[in-house]
C-alpha cells in the first residue's frame, strides 16, 4: 500500500508539475500574443502555442464571416504546403468546426470519420484522405459574445484523443486569442484611418499643385509664341504633376503623328529614335482610339495590352497614359506619358493630363496663327525679292539659285533641286541644301520617276511621305517631296523639287506659295534661255571666221589620224583618201588618189560594190553598211565592212564619202569559233557511236577469244577465228580514237613535266620516224609542271611525230620544242576558248610539205585525211585535237605549202610538286578465283561472254540485267558478294546509283565499273574520281580477269 501510495504521489505531482508548465507557457503566451499588432503574425503565433500546449500534431485558426457566408482567413501550425489554402467556406460550414460556429460550444470528436457532426464536403474530404481515427478539440473564437471563428488542436491517426484538460487549455487559448485578434483588428483600423488621412492631404497636396501647374501653363501660353518653348514648358510642369519616367507632345501632320517635343527619353537611349518618329495613326491602335474617341486613354501594363506596338527602341515602356489635344472639334495632337513601372498609370493620371490638354491646344493654336502670319509675311517679301532679282539677272545659274534659295527661306524644306527639260530629257540645273551648301543630285532622275513624270504630265505631284509610294518603292529614304512643273504658256521647260528629310503634309498655302515661286523660276529660266541664245548666236558669229580658219587644219589632223580608212569618190575616181585608208591597201596617200576605186575591189566582190555605188549616185535607198573584199598592193585580200556616210558637194559636184574599217581578224576569229562549234558537235556523235561500238566489240573479242581457247591450234577454224579477233581488235583502237577525239576517253591525270616525257620518248621517236629525219628537242630548262593523262600526252607526240614523218616524204627535220608562256588578252582576243594566264606550250614543226587554207579547215576532224586510200584512218589529228581539249588545254597549227608545219599546244601551267611516275609491277600470280561476283549489265551480247570468264576463273556470278534485277537477286542471295561489276550507262538506274544502294546491304562488296563511256556518272570531264575501279570497253577476257583480281586483292577502302 505504501508503494502504490507513493506510485500516485508521484503521477500526481508530474501531472502538477506538468499542468505548471502549461499554465507557464499559456501565461507567456498570453504575454507574448499582447505585444503583437500584425493580424497575420498574431495568428501564426497561437496555431504554434496552441499545436505544442495540448501536444497536437496540427493547430488550425479559421476566422469568418457568418452573415457572408465566407472564410476570411486560415492559419495553420503543421500542414503541408497547400493544405491551408485549399480550404473553402463550404468544407468549414458542414465539419465539426461549423457545428462550434453554430452551437457556439467548445468539443472534442475522438474520430472525424465517424462523428455525425461532420457531413457534407467536410466528410468527403475527410473519406478522400482516409482520416479515420484523427482526433481535434475545437472551440469557438468569440468576441463580445459574436462568433468570430474557431481554433482547433488536431491528432495525427493513431495518437489518444483529445482529454477534457486538452479542450479546457484549447479554450484558454482561443479566449485569449479572440481579446488579441479584436485588438490586431481595431489597430488595423486606426491604421487604416490614419492612412486614409493622409491620402486625403496628399490629395489636397496634390489639387493645389495641380492648380499651380495650370496657373503657370496658362502664364506660359500667353507669355510667347515660340511653340517648342511652350510645349517644353507645359512637359515640365505635366512631370511636376503627374510622375512619369518619360513624356512628349505629338502634332498630327495629315496621317501621321510626329513627336513635336519630348523630354526623359535620353535615359533610354530613345531620344534618336523619338526625334525622328512619325507614327501612322491607322496603326497605332492606341492613337487611333483617341482620334475616334477624342478621349483620354490609359494602359496599365503594355505587356498586357494587345493592341500595343513594340518597337525595339521602347521596350523599356510598361505602363502608359495620354489625353488628345483637341482644336475645333478636331484632334490636333496628343500629350503622352510613358513609364518603366508596369501598372503605374491610372484613370486619375489621365484625367490630369485632360487639365493640361486645353493650355497645349491654345499654345498650338496660337504658335500656329502666328507662324502662318510670319510665313506669310516672309512669302510675300520672298516673292518680292524674287521679282526684283529676276528683272535685275539675265544670266540662268544665278536666276535658279536665287529662286532655290528664296523657296527654302518660304518652306523650311531640306532641299531644292531644279532640272531643266528639253521636251526629251532632264538635265541638272541648280540644287541648294537647307544649310546653303550646293552640290548636285545623288542620281540621275529616273526615265519612270517623279521628276520625269511632272515633266511629261505637266502636272503638280505632291508627295507627303515616299515610304509605301509607287515612285520611291526601290529608294531608301523615308521623307516627303513636291515636283511642280515650270511652264511656259503649254510647254513645260523644267521641274522644280522641294524635299522634307522627314514626312510633311503640305498644305493648299504652300503649295500655292510654290506654284507662285515655279512660275517666277520659269519665267526666269526661259529669259535667261532667251539671252543665252542671243548671246549665242553672236559668240557663234563671231567664232565662226576663226572656225573657217582653223578647220582645214582640224579636218586634217581628225582624218589623219582617226584609225577607219576615210574616202571620198567622185565620177568612180578616188578624189580623197587618209593615211589610214591608204596603209589598209598597201599604198601611199598619193599613190590612191586618182585611181579608179574598181582597182581596189577583190573581183569577186566588184560586181556588187560597183552597182551599189552607182545606184547611190542615181539616188536610190542602198544599204549604207556591208562587206566586201579589198584587194592589197601584194595582190592579196582583206576583209572591209564599208560604211558609207551618203552623197556630199565635193568641190562643186556630188561625190560619195565614206569609211572603212579592216575586219579581217574578227572574221578569223568568227571562223575559228564555228569551227570549234563544229567539232564539239562531230564530237558528241563519235562518242555514241564509239560507245555503242565498244559494246558490240566487247562481245566480238570476249567470244573471240573464248573460241581461241577452245579450238585447237591446228584446227583451219582457228586461223579465222584470229582475224576476226585482229579486225575487232583495230575497231577497238578506232573507237578509243573516237572517244579520244570526243573528249569521252577516261583520264588519270598526274603532274608531269613535259621535258622528261618528250626525253623519255626519244629513243622511241627514232624508231618511229625514218633515218632520213632529224630529231631535234628544243626544251626549256625552267619548264613549268602541267597535269595531264601521261599516256594520253604521248599518244598526241606520238601521232603529231607520225603526222610530221608522212609530211616529209623526201626527208626533213621533226622540231619538238618546250617553252614557257603567257597568253595575253590580246591573243585571247584573237583565238577563240583560250583564257589569258600561265601555260606550257609543246611545238612539234617540220619542214614538210606544209597545207593550203582548205586543208588547215578540216584537219582535226575525224577521219578527214590527205593519204590515200588504205593509208591512214584519218583519226591521228582528231585524236590530239581531243586529248588536249579534254586536258583543258588549246591546240594550233600554222602551215603554208611548201613552208612545213607547225602544231603548238598550250597547257595550263600549274605550281604542284611532281609526283612519282614509277609503274607498278603486276605480280604473276594465278588469276583464279573463288569469291562471288555481282555482274550487272544491260547486253546480254556483252554479259554473257563476261559471265563465261569470271566462271571458267573459278567465281561464283550472279547476274542482273539492270539495277532494279541486281538489288532483287542481293536481296535474295543469302551469302556475302565480294564484288559488284556493273555497266556505268544503264537505263533507269545508273552503275553509279546501284553501287551507292548496295552499299548498305554489302557493306564490304568492292566495285569496278565497266563501261565504252562514262558520260560523267564516275568522271568529271573525263578523270576518274579517287579510288574507282574502271575497266574500258572494249576488253580481252584476260583484262578482265587481271582487272577483277587486282581489285578482289586492293585493301579495303576506310
Amino acid at each position: 500500500n505504501q508503494v502504490a501510495f507513493a506510485i500516485e504521489n508521484a503521477r500526481l505531482y508530474e501531472e502538477a508539475k506538468g499542468h505548471a508548465a502549461k499554465l507557464a507557457t499559456l501565461y507567456e503566451t498570453g504575454k507574448d500574443i499582447t505585444l503583437i499588432l500584425e493580424l497575420d503574425a498574431l495568428l501564426q503565433l497561437i496555431a504554434e502555442r496552441s499545436a505544442r500546449l495540448t501536444g497536437a500534431d496540427k493547430s488550425l485558426i479559421l476566422l469568418v464571416d457568418t452573415e457572408a457566408k465566407k472564410l476570411t482567413k486560415a492559419v495553420g501550425f503543421g500542414f503541408t504546403p497547400g493544405q491551408i489554402e485549399s480550404i473553402t467556406y463550404q468544407e468549414v460550414q458542414d465539419g465539426i468546426s461549423g457545428w462550434v460556429l453554430k452551437e457556439r460550444t467548445p468539443t472534442i470528436s475522438e474520430d472525424i470519420l465517424t462523428d455525425p457532426r461532420n457531413t457534407g464536403l467536410a466528410l468527403q474530404t475527410a473519406k478522400k484522405e482516409h482520416e479515420r481515427g484523427r482526433s481535434i478539440a475545437v472551440a469557438p473564437l468569440l468576441i463580445k459574445g459574436e462568433v468570430i471563428g474557431t481554433l482547433t488542436v488536431i491528432n495525427n491517426v493513431g495518437k489518444p484523443a483529445f482529454s477534457q484538460d486538452d479542450l479546457d487549455l484549447v479554450v484558454m487559448l482561443s479566449s485569449q486569442a479572440a481579446i488579441a485578434i479584436e485588438n490586431a483588428r481595431l489597430y488595423e483600423a486606426v491604421q487604416q484611418e490614419l492612412t486614409e488621412r493622409k491620402r486625403a492631404e496628399e490629395a489636397l497636396r496634390r489639387e493645389r499643385d495641380l492648380a499651380r501647374a495650370l496657373e503657370e501653363a496658362a502664364a506660359i501660353v500667353s507669355s510667347t509664341l515660340d511653340l517648342d518653348q511652350v510645349l517644353d514648358r507645359i512637359l515640365e510642369q505635366v512631370s511636376r504633376v503627374v510622375p512619369n519616367d518619360a513624356a512628349n507632345v505629338m502634332l498630327v501632320e495629315g496621317d501621321r503623328a510626329r513627336v513635336a517635343r519630348w523630354r526623359g527619353y535620353e535615359r533610354f537611349g530613345a531620344e534618336e529614335f523619338v526625334s525622328t518618329v512619325a507614327f501612322r495613326i491607322t496603326e497605332v491602335p492606341n492613337l487611333q482610339r483617341m482620334v475616334e474617341s477624342k478621349k483620354p486613354m490609359v494602359i496599365p501594363d503594355t505587356a498586357a495590352y494587345p493592341g500595343w506596338v513594340r518597337v525595339p527602341e521602347q521596350e523599356w515602356l510598361r505602363s502608359y497614359a495620354a489625353v488628345p489635344i483637341i482644336a475645333r472639334d478636331e484632334v490636333i495632337g496628343f500629350l503622352n506619358v510613358d513609364s518603366a513601372t508596369p501598372g503605374f498609370f491610372t484613370w486619375a493620371h489621365a484625367e490630369t493630363l485632360r487639365a493640361f490638354a486645353s493650355h497645349a491646344t491654345a499654345a498650338i493654336e496660337n504658335a500656329r496663327l502666328y507662324e502662318s502670319e510670319r510665313r506669310r509675311r516672309a512669302e510675300l517679301e520672298a516673292l518680292h525679292q524674287a521679282s526684283l532679282h529676276l528683272t535685275s539677272s539675265l544670266e540662268q545659274q544665278p536666276v535658279m539659285e536665287a529662286i532655290l534659295d528664296y523657296t527654302l527661306k518660304v518652306m523650311a524644306a531640306d532641299d531644292a533641286h531644279i532640272f531643266l527639260y528639253d521636251g526629251e530629257r532632264l538635265a541638272f540645273g541648280a540644287a541648294l541644301w537647307a544649310d546653303a551648301h550646293q552640290q548636285e543630285p545623288y542620281a540621275e532622275p529616273r526615265p519612270q520617276g517623279l521628276t520625269y513624270t511632272v515633266a511629261r504630265s505637266g502636272e503638280r505631284i505632291v508627295v507627303p511621305d515616299v515610304n509605301g509610294h509607287p515612285f520611291f518603292q526601290d529608294y531608301p529614304w523615308g521623307g516627303a517631296i513636291a515636283g511642280l512643273p515650270l511652264r511656259i504658256g503649254e510647254r513645260v521647260v523644267g521641274v522644280m523639287n522641294v524635299a522634307f528629310e522627314k514626312p510633311h503634309a503640305f498644305n493648299e498655302h504652300e503649295l500655292r506659295v510654290l506654284g507662285l515661286l515655279a512660275d517666277q523660276a520659269a519665267i526666269a529660266i526661259e529669259n535667261a534661255r532667251l539671252y543665252e541664245a542671243v548671246q549665242q548666236e553672236l559668240s557663234e558669229r563671231k567664232r565662226a571666221e576663226e572656225a573657217l580658219k582653223q578647220s582645214e587644219e582640224k579636218y586634217r589632223t581628225l582624218v589623219d589620224n582617226i584609225q577607219d580608212g576615210v574616202f571620198i569618190i567622185q565620177d568612180a575616181e578616188m578624189r580623197f583618201v587618209n593615211e589610214a585608208f591608204a596603209r589598209m591597201c598597201g599604198y601611199t596617200v598619193e599613190e590612191v588618189v586618182g585611181m579608179d576605186f574598181r582597182q581596189l575591189v577583190a573581183p569577186e566582190d566588184l560586181e556588187i560594190v560597183a552597182d551599189r555605188y552607182h545606184r547611190r549616185q542615181a539616188g536610190e535607198d542602198v544599204p549604207r553598211e556591208y562587206e566586201f573584199r579589198m584587194l592589197h598592193k601584194d595582190g592579196t585580200t582583206r576583209i572591209f565592212v564599208n560604211m558609207n556616210a551618203g552623197l556630199v558637194s565635193y568641190q562643186g559636184k556630188v561625190a560619195s564619202i565614206g569609211t572603212v574599217k579592216n575586219i579581217t581578224a574578227r572574221k578569223r576569229l568568227e571562223e575559228q569559233l564555228l569551227q570549234a562549234r563544229k567539232m564539239e558537235a562531230v564530237g558528241m556523235l563519235a562518242g555514241g557511236v564509239a560507245h555503242d561500238f565498244n559494246n558490240i566489240l566487247t562481245a566480238i573479242i570476249g567470244y573471240s577469244e573464248l573460241l581461241l581457247r577452245e579450238i585447237n591450234p591446228y584446227d583451219p577454224r582457228h586461223s579465222d577465228v584470229k582475224e576476226i579477233k585482229k579486225a575487232a581488235d583495230r575497231a577497238a583502237a578506232l573507237t578509243a580514237q573516237l572517244l579520244a577525239f570526243s573528249r569521252r576517253q577516261i583520264l588519270q591525270p598526274t603532274v608531269l613535266d613535259l621535258n622528261a616525257t618528250v626525253a623519255n620518248m626519244g629513243k622511241m621517236l627514232r624508231r618511229l620516224i625514218r633515218e632520213d629525219i632529224d630529231l631535234l628537242t628544243v626544251l626549256d630548262p625552267a619548264l613549268g609542271c602541267v597535269k595531264a593523262d601521261p599516256a594520253q600526252i604521248e599518244q598526241v607526240i606520238v601521232n603529231l611525230a607520225v603526222n610530221a614523218r608522212d609530211a616529209m616524204p623526201q626527208g626533213g627535220k621533226l622540231t619538238i620544242e618546250t617553252a614557257n608562256v603567257v597568253l595575253d588578252e590580246d591573243y585571247a582576243r584573237r583565238h577563240a576558248e583560250v583564257q589569258p594566264g600561265a601555260y606550257v606550250m609543246l611545238a612539234v614543226s617540220d619542214t614538210g610539205v606544209g597545207m593550203d587554207a582548205e586543208t588547215l579547215s578540216h584537219i582535226f576532224e575525224p577521219f578527214f585525211t590527205t593519204k590515200e586510200v588504205g593509208k591512214g584512218t584519218g583519226m591521228g589529228l582528231a585524236t590530239v585535237y581531243g586529248i588536249v581539249k579534254q586536258s583543258e588545254g588549246h591546240i594550233w597549227v600554222y602551215s603554208e605549202p611548201g613552208q612545213g608545219t607547225t602544231f603548238k599546244i598550250y597547257l595550263p601551267r600549274i605550281e604542284e610538286a611532281l609526283e612519282s611516275s614509277k609503274r607498278v609491277s603486276i605480280p604473276a600470280e594465278s588469276l583464279q578465283g573463288s569469291e562471288t561476283i555481282l555482274l550487272v549489265e544491260d547486253e546480254d551480247v556483252v554479259r554473257e561472254p563476261v559471265r563465261r570468264v569470271l566462271s571458267q576463273n573459278g567465281y561464283t556470278v550472279l547476274e542482273a540485267r539492270h539495277g532494279g534485277e541486281a538489288l532483287q537477286v542481293c536481296e535474295q542471295h543469302e551469302g556475302p558478294i565480294h564484288l559488284l561489276v556493273t555497266d556505268v550507262v544503264m537505263p533507269r538506274m545508273s552503275g553509279r546509283e546501284l553501287a551507292e544502294r548496295l552499299a548498305s546491304l554489302h557493306p564490304g562488296m568492292k566495285v569496278l565499273y565497266i563501261s565504252g563511256y562514262t558520260d560523267n556518272a564516275i568522271a568529271h570531264r573525263g578523270v576518274l574520281e579517287p579510288g574507282t575501279a574502271f575497266l574500258q570497253k572494249p576488253f580481252t577476257p584476260y583484262a578482265l580477269a587481271l582487272k577483277v583480281r587486282q581489285v578482289l586483292d586492293a585493301p579495303q577502302k576506310e
